[in-house]
């Protein structure tokens, strides 16, 4: 299937789904986080030890972690906390062993849920654009660039 049939196909299939718009954007809800009682049976490293994984990412449809190449955001309550892209599938950004996650910011989010946040990640419903001589682009990257030349994102910020 190409990524312009699968693209319309995903447009079709997400009419129905709860979206956002953001500077002209449209996201449309993938999931929820939440913490996990029953660790992972991976850990991760950080400052410098072994910790087992207990954040989870419970997707609205499992077919969503194979979505390729898109900017999406982590909301805090429903307010845009962070923006990101990624380039190969969602699985391998977000998602390490079965349904628990791993990022950079997976800090962040446990300590929200841990207050009682409620933490959702959304996807950029349209990354493709086609320019006059018929060429077809992901526009995730530049999506990302103008979010963040655009809004100021709490948990984009250097060191957080």
């Amino acid at each position: 299937m190409s990524q312009v049939t699968k693209l319309e196909s995903k447009l079709e299939s997400k009419s129905e789904d709860k979206h956002i718009e953001l500077h002209g954007f449209q996201f449309y809800l993938a999931g929820h986080f939440y913490h996990n009682p029953t660790p992972s049976k991976k850990s991760y490293k950080w400052d410098g030890e072994s910790k087992p994984i207990h954040l989870s990412l419970e997707l609205l449809d499992r077919k969503t972690d194979a979505e390729e190449e898109l900017a999406y955001l982590v909301t805090v309550n429903g307010h845009p906390a962070y923006v990101g892209e990624f380039s190969y599938t969602l699985r391998d950004r977000w998602l390490k062993t079965e349904y628990y996650t791993w990022h950079h910011k997976d800090h962040l989010i446990d300590d929200a849920i841990k207050n009682g946040d409620n933490i959702e990640l959304w996807l950029l419903l349209d990354s493709i654009v086609e320019l006059p001589n018929g060429v077809k682009l992901n526009i995730s990257k530049s999506v990302e660039h103008h979010l963040l030349k655009n809004q100021n994102f709490d948990w984009n910020k250097r060191n957080n």
